[in-house]
């Protein structure tokens, strides 16, 4: 080869790591996916539209159902701090009747587990507060809390929650303050 055509073909070659190592970058910076299709379940048959970008400590996910009884949609918005151990996690959901309900979690990693807040927000302006905390052991979670709704319902939960292969069982306890339990 002439020393020409070898330095041309160097200096591609280097141009073309570099625009790789920069896309590489940017890509691993912001992280974007979309996702279109049909569904099927007991209730309806529609499409959705789902998008999703993800940067270092955040997530945002939006979806959109159609179906013949109207459009719904959800939102979600995660926010990760590594350095204080925290996190904090709001929802939405819209249903077809224009109507919202919300969620606010914040948690802490915590030594032996973690510790959640959650304020549940109904259409109505009803809320549900969830406290917790969380224990694990091997592949398995326990859970201590509180709920307390403002409507003046309040009680205890326990849980307990096992990994397992293809994903998690266990369950939730609740004991309100006239005694009655709820799983």
């Amino acid at each position: 080869m002439k020393p020409l055509i070898v330095k041309a073909m160097v200096l591609a070659s280097a141009v073309s790591v570099l625009a790789f190592s920069v896309s590489t970058a940017a890509d691993a910076a912001e992280r974007n996916r979309n996702r279109t299709g049909t569904f099927k379940s007991n209730h309806a048959t529609g499409t959705y539209d789902s998008k999703i970008t993800r940067d270092r400590g955040n997530l945002n996910r939006s979806t959109t159902w159609n179906t013949d009884r109207g459009t719904s949609s959800s939102s979600t918005n995660r926010q990760v701090d590594a350095e204080t151990k925290s996190w904090r996690t709001q929802q939405s959901y819209t249903g077809v009747n224009g109507r919202t309900a919300t969620s606010d979690t914040t948690g802490t990693k915590v030594e032996g587990g973690f510790n959640t807040n959650r304020v549940n927000t109904r259409p109505d302006g009803s809320t549900a507060t969830y406290n917790r905390g969380y224990t694990r052991d091997g592949k398995s979670l326990s859970m201590q809390g509180t709920v307390d709704t403002s409507r003046g319902v309040s009680g205890a939960q326990t849980g307990t929650y096992t990994k397992v292969e293809g994903g998690h069982t266990g369950q939730t306890v609740t004991t309100f303050e006239n005694g009655k339990s709820v799983t």
